[in-house]
């Protein structure tokens, strides 16, 4: 329903008043990427699981891989490949080996 005493030309045209306005800021990927990342340059040294720091880099880079989350990772690899009945674990032992 339209304001008393407007048309609906007039009312269109106060809409769209703005239509060529930019109304909001024009995002970079490196600010996408930031609001991905996790918080670990907030972490205190007591809250680093294996007491080494996780410094993020600049320039939209991931923070640096702790010990602790690598070997969380290689755990969720090996779960991975049991669950789909993997019969050669040789190479991923190889690897583990190296740490």
């Amino acid at each position: 329903m339209l304001p008393g005493g407007v048309t609906s030309q007039e009312f269109n045209e106060y809409v769209a008043v703005d239509n060529g306005l930019q109304t909001t800021a024009d995002i970079t990927d490196a600010e996408l990427c930031y609001d991905q990342q996790p918080a670990a340059a907030d972490m205190t040294a007591e809250e680093e699981s294996d007491g080494e720091p996780s410094e993020a880099t600049g320039g939209g880079q991931p923070p640096a891989v702790t010990f602790t989350t690598a070997l969380q990772c290689l755990f969720d690899v090996r779960s991975y490949l049991e669950a789909f009945g993997c019969d050669n674990y040789v190479h991923f032992y190889q690897l583990t080996d190296q740490l």
